[in-house]
C-alpha cells in the first residue's frame, strides 16, 4: 500500500518487479486489495495493456 500511495497507481508488472515475485502472485494480491475496498481497478477489459490499480478516494 505504501508503494501505491507514493506513486498514486500501480500495475501488476510494477508490483511483480517491486516484490521480486511473479505476476501469478502479484495479480491476486492486487485483486484482493480491490475486494477489500482499498484499491480500484482501472481498465477497459482484463487484457487491457494500460490497466492499473489506484487508491480508492
Amino acid at each position: 500500500m505504501q508503494y501505491v500511495y507514493a506513486r498514486g497507481r500501480i500495475t501488476v508488472g510494477e508490483l511483480s518487479e517491486h516484490l521480486g515475485r511473479s505476476v501469478k502472485v502479484s495479480r491476486p494480491t492486487l485483486r484482493g486489495l480491490v475486494d477489500k475496498g482499498l484499491l480500484v481497478w482501472h481498465g477497459s477489459n482484463p487484457k487491457d495493456p494500460s490497466q492499473y490499480y489506484g487508491l480508492r478516494r
